[in-house]
This record gives C-alpha cells, structure tokens and sequence, in this order.
C-alpha cells in the first residue's frame, strides 16, 4: 500500500468507482491505498444532493479537494512568492525580455535595493517564486491535453455512435486540474442533436448571450471561416511546442 497523499487524480477515481458501484475495499486496492484511507477519504468528500425530492449523501472529488487545499493553508507552508504579482511581473520580465541568469537577477535586486512582499534571497527562491512547482514542463503538457482533449469530445462522440447506429456511447471527461473541472461546469452540454451526419452540441449559454447576430454574421463569414481554417493549416506546431519548451528550461536553468 501506499503512504503517500492523495492527489485529485486519485480522488476522481474514487468518485467514479463509487458512482459505478465499487466497494471502499475495492476502491482501495485499485487505488493503492490502505482502507482507512479510502473511508476517511469518503468521510471529508461527504456531500448531501436532493434527487427527486430525497436526501442522498454522495462523494464529491472536488469537495474533498477544496478541503484538503484550504486545511493546508491554514497549517502548511507560506507561499513562497505565488501570491507577489509584483515580483513575478519583475522576474518575467528578468528572464524572458532581459535574458537575465538568476544571479544577475539577485545583484540587480541588491544593488537596487529592490523591495517585494517576498524576499529574494537564493536562485531557489526564485525557482519557487516563479515556477511554484517541479515538473512544470510535464503539467503544461497535461494541461494542454486537457484542453485539447475537451475539443475533441463532441466529434469523438459522433464518430463512436456513427459505427454503432444500434448503440449510444456517452462521454465522459475527467481532469485533475480543479480549475478547467470549473471551466467545464460553468456551460455545460445540456443535449446533443445527430442531424445529418453532424452532431450539434445545445450548451447552456448561446453564443447569442454574449454577442449580437450582428457580431455574429460578420466573424462567421464563409470567407472568413475559409481564411481561418487556411491559417491553422500554415501553423507549425511542432516548432511552436519546442518554442515553448525551450523557453521554459531557460527558467528552469
């Protein structure tokens, strides 16, 4: 078993493991993690939901995520320079417009005798005050992922219920960043309409909401879809993706 901590991707195991019907036991053994765990994992997800007029207590992944996040706020570590928008301003503009190393950085805050909520004192610091985490070249590829991967749920949807006309293959999406979760649940699908060999997705706002037709029929051109579809072929993305990454083991060096 394992003795670490539980991560949101273990907890939206959990909470689909629970909603397919799996028992703590089985939860715990898929999971790797000792039983007790899983129940009091159980316990700090507990929500309360009325369905068709009846109290039923389920789990929420992102419940328990929200109060593991604020527990470790009130015990744990201070931010190490998350919170300065300030400093972060200068170390961006440092690093990537100046092409200053990290030590050139400290000698300019000393000399300058520089003043932020945090303070500078290492190449460490400013590790943690400008990336706040490790592996940040591998989360900006899940994020990515995510992101992309959302795109691709609605054409995914059509191509599986196309090769199957006597089955429905519904789709579910399930991501570990807490925000994007947010992002999602903020205009959700409320239904799908199979027309024509085209799947339309009726969501809860309409485009309609935020802009008048006007708007609408002006960017929605033939000619303009045309020209933005030519565009996207013209698009390197490989080069853009090894841009990215070069830039981001500049701030790591």
């Amino acid at each position: 078993m394992s003795f670490n901590r539980l991560i949101y991707n273990d907890r939206l195991k959990i909470e689909c493991m629970r909603k397919l019907g799996y028992k703590p036991k089985e939860i715990a053994d898929e999971i790797g993690f000792c039983l007790a765990t899983v129940y009091n994992e159980l316990k700090r997800g507990k929500v309360e939901v009325f369905k068709n007029g009846k109290k039923e207590i389920l789990y929420s992944s992102l419940a328990s995520e929200n109060q593991h996040h604020n527990k470790m706020k009130k015990c744990g570590k201070k931010s190490q320079g998350l919170d300065d928008e300030r400093l972060q301003e200068y170390l961006s503009h440092m690093l990537i417009d100046k092409k200053y190393s990290h030590q050139a950085i400290i000698d300019d805050i000393n000399n300058r005798h520089l003043k932020f909520d945090f303070q500078v004192k290492s190449k460490t610091t400013i590790y943690n005050a400008m990336l706040g985490a490790k592996n940040l070249i591998d989360k900006t590829h899940n994020t990515a992922w995510d992101i992309f991967h959302i795109r691709l749920l609605e054409q995914s949807f059509l191509s599986d219920c196309m090769a199957d006309k006597e089955t429905v293959y519904p789709h579910y999406f399930a991501t570990a960043d807490s925000g994007l979760a947010e992002v999602l649940r903020a205009n959700p699908i409320k239904m799908l309409i199979y027309y024509s060999g085209k799947i339309i997705p009726v969501r809860r706002y309409s485009s309609l909401d935020y802009f008048t037709k006007n708007e609408l029929d002006f960017y929605t051109t033939e000619s303009k879809v045309m020209l933005r579809a030519e565009a996207v072929k013209s698009i390197d993305f490989r080069f853009i993706k090894k841009k990215l990454i070069d830039e981001l083991r500049f701030l790591l060096i």
